[in-house]
């Protein structure tokens, strides 16, 4: 990444590390390096209603949580050392100009318009979001 940028991380990138799975490792390996470096992991708001509703998917849908697990999954969402900013109209308004361009929802490119906004990197799991935020941002597909 970037040596002089804050990082934006999306819901993918999130649940993903909440979930264990196989980059789970790196982002945590960046988490610490970056923060050390004194830089700032920046989310939205809605980001934990996006990591929520996948930790409920893992269990009620895919049966790979049970409920308990999903419970200690949102305590540890809201423990990680994240700097969630709010929605506003600037924001969606860009956002929505990336998703009409991409034909990409709404939900994927609100987060290149955050790390537009704040000049920051995006980090996703999500090869379609990162393939389009290469266009505006530094982006690391994880």
């Amino acid at each position: 990444m970037n040596p002089s940028s804050n990082f934006v991380l999306d819901a993918s990138v999130i649940t993903s590390y909440l979930l264990g799975e196989e980059n789970s490792g790196k982002t945590y390996s960046i988490l610490r390096t970056e923060i050390e470096r004194g830089f700032r992991p920046l989310t939205l708001e809605f980001a934990y209603i996006e990591v929520a509703n996948a930790l409920w998917r893992a269990c009620a849908l895919r049966d790979l949580l049970n409920a308990k697990a999903v419970l200690e999954s949102i305590t540890s969402l809201y423990s990680l050392p994240l700097d969630p900013a709010r929605l506003d109209e600037e924001l969606t308004t860009r956002a929505t100009k990336l998703a009409l361009d991409a034909k990409l929802p709404v939900y994927d490119t609100v987060y290149i318009a955050l790390a537009e906004r704040e000049r920051a990197a995006l980090l996703t799991s999500d090869r379609k979001q990162h393939s389009e935020a290469q266009k505006h941002v530094e982006a690391v597909l994880l």
